[in-house]
């Protein structure tokens, strides 16, 4: 039967209990949504599509609970597929719209077909999570070749501002090619950050304008010239195509590009 909107904590395991809740209380709720998330405007939204249901009002506060989230993973793992429970965090990361009801239809799906769930390709309900998913896995390839890395005193920074959440997905690409150099990988659009010590890393909350103490002015700009030069020395005049740069780099990216002139 459908029911109130759920909130939750914005936690991975937070939206697994809400699936959990939602199955075994027997509920379609009408959204899903981190309690941050749920604000006026959010409201006068939800206020227009429900048609003046009190249900978006009132919605039910759910409590991320680990033991029941990890009973929706292993169900997931056991009854569908490893590769679906892949596509459902891969989803979750992209932070699309309604990406929660997504994951739950996704899932009530997967439960029914199994294994097979991905291969439904004429099912609205999985086209529009692997279509999520591809825009996430693509911009993680494009983020491990456009960070730029910056010395700073003891560890090297990177900034970036990705369309969706996935500096968890793109810390093990550089773990593994810097393995002996720390560094800090900090999306400042969610200000989160990955700090690697040359053995483990971890994600962190930051605050905005955190500094990661600056190295010299003079030492950076040395280090950013250089780079330039060597940009501008291995591009090839005769194959500048300006218009594929911008669909292979888009111009969103750039503000944290070294190589790019910032006008």
């Amino acid at each position: 039967m459908n029911s109130k909107g759920y909130i939750y904590d914005g936690t991975f395991e937070g939206l697994l209990t809400c699936i959990y809740e939602a199955y075994y209380r027997h509920e379609n709720p009408m959204f899903i949504l981190p309690e941050k998330k749920y604000c006026e405007s959010i409201k006068d939204t939800l206020f227009n599509l429900l048609q003046n249901s009190d249900d978006c009002w009132n919605p039910v506060e759910i409590l991320t609970d680990q033991q029941k989230s990890v009973k929706v993973y292993d169900a997931i793992e056991s009854k569908i597929s490893d590769d679906a429970l892949e596509t459902i965090y891969h989803v979750f990361l992209s932070e699309i719209t309604n990406f929660e009801i997504m994951i739950l239809n996704y899932l009530r799906l997967g439960f029914k077909t199994g294994s097979d769930v991905n291969k439904c390709m004429q099912d609205k309900r999985v086209m529009d999570m692997l279509k999520a998913e591809r825009k996430v896995i693509w911009e993680v390839h494009r983020m491990e070749g456009f960070l730029r890395f910056e010395e700073r005193p003891g560890f090297f920074y990177a900034a970036y501002e990705p369309d969706h959440n996935i500096t968890s997905l793109v810390t093990p690409h550089f773990v593994e090619r810097f393995a002996v150099q720390n560094f800090v990988i900090h999306d400042i659009k969610r200000q989160i950050a990955s700090v690697y010590n040359k053995k483990d890393w971890f994600l962190t909350e930051t605050v905005s304008g955190q500094d990661f103490g600056l190295v010299s002015e003079k030492k950076e700009t040395y280090y950013s010239d250089l780079w330039r030069g060597y940009f501008e020395w291995a591009s090839i005049e005769e194959r500048k195509n300006p218009r594929n740069q911008k669909r292979q780099m888009p111009k969103r990216y750039w503000k944290h590009l070294t190589e790019v002139e910032h006008r």
